[in-house]
């Protein structure tokens, strides 16, 4: 987009858990202004929401929270239209939104992936929210990835998980490196593998965000 030329390459595999997702919950409610609501912090745990939906309804009855716009849109494409859209670019943010915009009365179901950090849960907890949370997603790294990567390209991590798996599978790194939340950043400055990279965190939605950096730091070089 916008000229600046992009390769996905996936090194993470994530797999529904759709056994663990809450059945037959709602006959617990006299009312349906006490329904939960289901928080989706990803485009993944939307696809995994609207195909827990097709044989669990009462995960397709109750509203839905999603982060931002990305997860929102990705939802939308699905035939899901959202409750609620945070806006926010992290968990930290979209807590900071729960907190200011929802009633302490208010409960959250929250599917999480198999290594997402605690912390998002752990401040609604700590703000006065009921939550149920389960993994209702497992990431693992992909057996066999490789890339050619030059050193003036730049890398884009969405998640702590692909920074795991791009540093076990021992794959070249550029100097610059893009990533998506402060939990990815602390994963990769925690991570020897990108020892001497620049990393920054993006700002905003996630185009707007990289089409930003681009041309603020490469375009014209």
């Amino acid at each position: 987009s916008q000229g600046i030329g992009m390769e996905n390459v996936p090194v993470v595999d994530l797999s529904p858990n759709f056994d663990r997702w809450p059945q037959d919950f709602l006959q617990n409610y006299n009312s349906k202004r006490d329904w939960p609501y289901l928080v989706l912090t990803s485009p993944f745990a939307a696809k995994c929401a609207v195909q827990a939906a097709a044989s669990n309804p009462d995960i397709g009855r109750i509203p839905w929270v999603a982060i931002g716009e990305g997860t929102a849109r990705a939802c939308f494409r699905l035939g899901v239209t959202v409750a609620v859209c945070g806006m926010a670019r992290n968990a930290r943010q979209l807590a900071a939104y729960i907190t200011e915009n929802f009633p302490r009365s208010t409960t959250f179901f929250l599917p999480r992936s198999s290594l997402a950090s605690p912390v998002f849960e752990e401040t609604l907890q700590a703000a006065g929210f009921s939550l149920k949370v389960w993994i209702g997603y497992e990431n693992t790294p992909k057996e066999s990835v490789s890339v050619e990567v030059n050193t003036e390209d730049v890398l884009v991590l969405s998640s702590a998980s692909s920074a795991i798996s791009w540093a076990e599978h021992e794959l070249k790194v550029p100097r610059d490196i893009l990533c998506m939340g402060d939990n990815a950043l602390a994963t990769i400055e925690s991570l020897d593998h990108f020892d001497g990279c620049q990393v920054s965190v993006l700002k905003g939605p996630t185009s707007e965000a990289l089409v930003k950096w681009w041309n603020d730091n490469r375009k014209g070089d």
